[in-house]
């Protein structure tokens, strides 16, 4: 399962993989798969999204950086300041 650095959890690739894999059974939700894993459903539908759209290259590393740009989809908050600043 996942191990304590501060307060986050960290979990393992393969434990990510076979949370999402145990979450696509029929007959089974997300919610009472998350609760059995004693995880938040919202990262196992986030896991769903990143196994969905990233495919083998899901899950690696710490995530931090790469996850970060990719949602917000750009450089991140710097390129926020520099758009912010184009507009005013």
């Amino acid at each position: 399962m996942g191990t304590r650095k501060g307060k986050r959890r960290r979990f393992e690739q393969a434990f990510k993989q076979e949370a999402v894999k145990l979450s696509q059974q029929a007959g089974r939700t997300v919610v009472e798969v998350a609760e059995g894993l004693g995880i938040n459903a919202n990262i196992l539908r986030r896991w769903q999204h990143e196994l969905a759209t990233e495919g083998s290259q899901a899950f690696r590393g710490q995530g931090s950086a790469r996850s970060r740009r990719t949602r917000r989809g750009g450089c991140g908050a710097s390129c926020a300041r520099s758009r912010r600043s184009e507009i005013f």
